[in-house]
């Protein structure tokens, strides 16, 4: 459930990407595989086979819903008030004048990065993902964005 903007413009500069289809295909073709072989193991006197491979399909039917329904889509989201990791479950605001720095995970590599650190002022860091773009896109966007570099500075 995407969150309301807080007020002003807002704009996504990074979205992770869409459920890939295999995972659906991936669903139906379990299922059909644990049908017949809950069917063979119904019809049959011999059923050693049969149980064996209805268990362990049965397990990896549960496995493949529950990466379907277990996967959520993320959005990185500026406004002109915060910057907002919307996703179904605890999203992250950050307000931007709590940020103190914006750098990647490797110090002065930004084109090295692969997430996004905030160091906030009351002491907290709080990193969020890029969603496959590197930290050199991202990390001079947030910084001129927020008016910090990559070190803290002091209010």
């Amino acid at each position: 459930m995407p969150l309301e903007p807080e007020s002003g413009t807002s704009e996504i500069i990074a979205r992770s990407p869409k459920k890939p289809a295999w995972l659906w295909v991936q669903v139906i073709v379990q299922s059909i595989l644990f049908a017949y072989w809950a069917n063979r193991f119904r019809e049959s006197g011999d059923a050693d086979v049969a149980i064996v491979m209805a268990v362990g399909l049965f397990i990896v039917l549960a496995l493949s819903v529950a990466a379907v329904l277990g996967y959520q889509r993320v959005t990185l989201v500026l406004t002109d008030n915060s910057v907002t990791l919307q996703r179904r479950w605890r999203p992250i605001v950050v307000p931007r004048t709590a940020i103190l720095a914006v750098r990647g995970e490797i110090p002065g590599r930004p084109s090295w990065s692969s997430s996004l650190v905030l160091e906030l002022d009351d002491k907290r860091i709080v990193t969020l993902p890029t969603f496959g773009q590197t930290g050199k896109a991202l990390v001079p966007r947030l910084q001129d964005w927020a008016g910090v570099g990559e070190k803290p500075t002091e209010h």
